[in-house]
């Protein structure tokens, strides 16, 4: 009786053990310390790309149009004539280039980690 209690003892906890690298995977996958600094690291990142991007060569496009035309009012006198004006403008911005060695980066860590 006694072998078998410590048969099982011994090679019941080796079953369910695990090796250090996954203790220390799942350890953090279940981390929520950790979890935070992550998505904190994400939006650092994402800020610092928008900042990064102004650095970068962009074409920028803008049209205006203006019309406008004279309107005789039924209450002003015949020889007053309002005039009336449309403004519409339009902008355009796009980027040449978006950092692609800092992307192709950004992949490679990635896979590292």
């Amino acid at each position: 009786m006694k072998i078998i209690l410590l048969f099982f003892l011994l090679f019941g906890s080796v079953l369910n053990a695990f090796s250090l690298k996954q203790g220390y995977k799942f350890a953090l996958e279940n981390d929520i310390d950790f979890k935070v600094n992550q998505n904190n690291l994400k939006t650092i990142q994402y800020d610092q790309n928008i900042a990064d991007s102004l650095l970068y060569p962009k074409v920028d496009f803008s049209a205006k149009v203006e019309a406008s035309r004279r309107i005789k009012d039924k209450t002003s006198s015949p020889d007053e004539k309002l005039n009336k004006s449309d403004e519409y403008e339009l902008k355009f911005t796009q980027p040449l280039f978006d950092g692609f060695e800092a992307s192709n980066e950004k992949k490679l860590t990635k896979r590292e980690i």
